[in-house]
């Protein structure tokens, strides 16, 4: 259920954000656990995401919206869920107070941060619950979506290769030679990412007597 409280934090941030377009990308991941129950149920683990589990993805969101906020789902522009018997009586059953969210949401946010342009805010690592479906043993483990990186400067890695590289050129280079070896680091201008000033634009430092000695 944890997925629900973060998109619930997410529709009730105070800063402008768009529910609609949060549950159209996301509400496979948001529903997969109620896809999953119901693979168990029926014994098919073929069992494909239906309006029916959409539907009851959207009780449980306006459950929680309701007694966080009093509001439904209309209120944030999403589509209206349909409740009959068969659906009220599990999604009622299950209630998060305040301060059960307010856990979630310290458990799965990250300091501020520190240093560039997003100083000071907060940065949101949801822990994601991952099911297998193509196992003969059905498991579920939870993962922050978090990938190792390294941090150099432009010298640091010259006559090294790598698979991936992106280079910071907020600050212009200032010797000779470093935007080359900023540059050239990937075989692949795909797979090299760039940050420019407002500008879009970055100056190569040359030394003239370097090239006609």
């Amino acid at each position: 259920m944890g997925r629900y409280k973060k998109y619930i934090k997410n529709v009730l941030e105070p800063w402008p954000s768009e529910p609609l377009k949060l549950w159209d990308n996301f509400k496979d991941d948001l529903c997969e656990d109620i896809k999953h129950r119901i693979r168990q149920q029926n014994q098919d683990l073929a069992l494909p995401y239906s309006e029916d589990i959409y539907n009851e993805g959207l009780i449980q969101i306006e459950n929680k919206l309701l007694q966080l906020n009093d509001k439904s789902l209309s209120h944030f522009g999403l589509p209206s869920s349909v409740r009959t018997e068969n659906n009220a009586t599990y999604t009622m059953a299950h209630h998060y107070n305040t301060n059960d969210l307010t856990s979630f949401v310290n458990e799965n946010l990250i300091k501020p941060i520190i240093t560039g342009p997003a100083a000071g805010q907060l940065a949101h690592i949801p822990r994601i619950p991952m099911i297998p479906t193509d196992l003969p043993n059905p498991f579920k483990r939870i993962q922050f979506l978090v990938k190792i990186s390294f941090t150099l400067t432009i010298n640091k890695p010259q006559g090294q290769t790598f698979e991936l590289v992106g280079i910071d050129l907020r600050k212009e280079c200032f010797t000779h030679g470093q935007l080359y070896v900023g540059l050239s680091r990937v075989g692949s201008a795909d797979n090299q990412f760039i940050l420019l000033p407002q500008n879009k634009t970055t100056s190569n430092i040359v030394y003239r007597e370097a090239l006609t000695q």
